[in-house]
């Protein structure tokens, strides 16, 4: 059994005047393993087996000085498997230490997992006293801080330069190694091929912390796969915690280099690279889960790094502004900080196959806010649209009846995904439909509609795994909505020309609402904002969509017209209440609710 862990650290040098005295080499993207080295670590080596399925890691320092462990030591059943560190030579750097257990008998994962966090290590370049590894990350960041730092710089090294992340947890273990885990987990099961892993997350607390933990269990013949999906979480990880540590730096104003200079133009191809890479492990880690499982590693991933950077929103957008970051870069990191700050689910394991992942407590009633933007179309500002509507319920009467629940950049294997996952009884989707005429990405200067192309029939745009358009028509996603998520009863689609898919979805669901023509951005996002306030004020489906078209003929009156709400035989969207009423207003009505999800108000007669 191997227990790893990993210490991420963000490195601003390479954004600030003369590199703060950084030393040129190694140099990681090609170093000489021959003579290369980081002082007071170790040598550089290549990496027989590889690094992450990106690239990138199949170089690092074998630092076998940089750590020591203190008396008693690791024990007679324990020994050091390794101690590394990899940077990437902008940004990113972490340091990992492996620890192997031999011993025989059964093992309670938790105690094994505190019994390493506890173990005493000193960092001898510091002379800093020995500390628990699970709170050694501090000093290995100014031990890299002063290692990496030429000794004729003559300014002063700031802490914060390098600012040490929340350390991860992986523990790959065989049948034989008989780890317990805890009871509350139970594994998901990654495929590739003819080999498979099992994979389960927990969160393990140390002196007042929570620690990210990742089990990978394993047959003999499975470990390269175990062995590579281990790196990919660790670097994505690394990735993750990297990025927001500089989005903190720039949001506070302490990372403001000058712009349209060298060092600006780095830290903007930082953040394009950063964000491109995170979007790449992640989609590594999806092709190595099945489908039916896949759902509680991304819910698992999501917990570990979601909501970090929504206070940071506001402040980032005016600092990249005061920048002059590059109009695409900067709506990358919009996107990307309101993906983070999206509200994420509770984790937990599904009792048996199908059963949701992710259940929204207190009967709440789950909206599932879907988006995608294919390269190639004009681009749109979702995020601020899912910001709004957010916002919009918070304020409103019915508050704690809505959850809301975002997933971005979605492919059709994705979709379904969240559908099983989520099991929402609100589906919003934010994207393009199919009218008008393709656009150049990134092109700001012209009013921007939501549709791409003309077609015979509607139909909405996913992504592919490309990440260009991939049309999806009414009876295709219907099939998807009745067999994945069979609890929804109403479909918002925020998409020029969505109205035509309405007669194909009202047999999934009892409601859809759509736009008859081509809408642009500013209008669609207005509707749904007015339409959510609505609901969340307890009005109906259709008072909702009324409310929504009187805001758009206030504000944008060319699109008036446009939102429509259609219902299945039988179901009357006047009574359609997603919120319910409040309850004096029950028991003054004295009605039965047509289904369990919504409250509906019996037609007259």
């Amino acid at each position: 059994m191997l227990t790893s862990i990993q210490y991420p650290f963000a490195d601003v040098r390479s954004f600030i005047a003369d590199d703060g005295g950084r030393l040129a080499r190694p140099h990681w993207s090609n170093p000489d393993t021959e003579s290369d080295f980081v002082r007071s670590f170790g040598g550089v080596t290549v990496r027989p087996r590889g690094g992450a399925s990106i690239g990138g890691d199949q170089y690092h320092c074998e630092a076998r000085w940089a750590v020591r462990f203190e008396q008693p030591g690791l024990g007679p059943d324990r020994r050091c498997a390794f101690r590394r560190f990899y940077a990437d030579g902008r940004a990113l750097a972490k340091f990992e230490i492996g620890i192997a257990r031999e011993g025989s008998g059964p093992l309670a994962a938790t105690r094994e997992i505190n019994a390493v966090l506890e173990q005493l290590a000193a960092v001898p370049a510091t002379k800093a006293p020995a500390r628990p590894l699970g709170e050694l990350g501090p000093v290995l960041a100014r031990a890299y801080l002063r290692a990496s730092t030429a000794h004729k710089f003559t300014g002063i090294c700031e802490p914060w330069w390098i600012r040490e992340g929340m350390p991860v947890m992986l523990v790959m273990y065989r049948k034989q190694d008989q780890l317990e885990l805890p009871a509350e987990l139970t594994p998901a099961r990654a495929s590739q091929g003819d080999h498979s892993v099992t994979v389960a997350h927990w969160w393990q607390w140390f002196r007042g912390k929570r620690r990210p933990v990742w089990f990978l269990g394993y047959e003999p013949n499975d470990y390269l796969l175990a062995r590579q999906l281990r790196i990919d979480l660790a670097r994505l990880h690394c990735e993750v915690q990297s990025l927001q540590i500089i989005l903190r730096h720039i949001a506070d104003g302490a990372l403001s280099p000058a712009p349209r200079s060298g060092d600006s133009d780095r830290l903007q191809q930082y953040l394009n690279d950063a964000i491109a890479t995170i979007t790449s492990l992640r989609s590594a880690r999806r092709s190595l889960v099945c489908e039916t499982s896949c759902q509680l590693v991304e819910a698992a991933v999501e917990q570990v790094h979601g909501g970090r950077t929504a206070s940071l929103m506001a402040d980032l957008e005016s600092q990249l502004r005061k920048l002059d970051v590059r109009p695409n870069i900067r709506r990358k990191v919009r996107n990307y900080a309101a993906e983070q700050s999206s509200p994420r689910p509770p984790v937990t394991s599904p009792s048996k196959p199908g059963e949701a992942v992710a259940d929204v407590a207190n009967g709440q009633k789950l909206i599932a806010f879907l988006a995608a933007n294919p390269m190639g179309t004009s681009r749109l500002l979702i995020d601020e649209e899912c910001a709004a509507i957010e916002r919009e319920l918070s304020m409103t009467d019915a508050r704690d009846v809505f959850a809301l629940r975002s997933k971005w950049t979605v492919t059709v294997d994705e979709m379904m995904r969240h559908l099983a996952a989520l099991t929402p009884a609100v589906i919003h989707f934010s994207g393009h439909g199919l009218a008008g005429t393709l656009t150049e990405d990134g092109d700001d200067s012209r009013q921007v509609h939501r549709d791409i192309a003309a077609a015979a029939h509607g139909g909405i745009y996913l992504e592919d795994e490309h990440r260009q358009p991939h049309c999806v028509d009414g009876r295709a996603l219907a099939q998807m909505i009745a067999s994945a998520a069979p609890c929804a009863r109403i479909v918002v689609l925020n998409a020029c020309f969505s109205d035509a898919l309405a007669s194909a979805l009202c047999d999934a669901v009892d409601c859809v609402v759509g736009m008859q023509g081509a809408v642009d951005d500013a209008a669609a996002r207005s509707f749904a904002i007015a339409f959510y306030r609505a609901l969340g004020n307890r009005n109906s489906v259709a008072n909702a969509v009324c409310q929504a078209a009187a805001v758009l003929a206030a504000k944008h009156p060319s699109s008036e017209h446009l939102p429509i709400c259609r219902t299945r035989d039988g179901v009357s969207a006047e009574h359609l209440i997603p919120a319910g009423r409040q309850p004096h207003e029950k028991a003054r009505h004295r009605r039965a609710p047509m289904f369990a999800t919504f409250d509906v108000q019996p037609e007259q007669g």
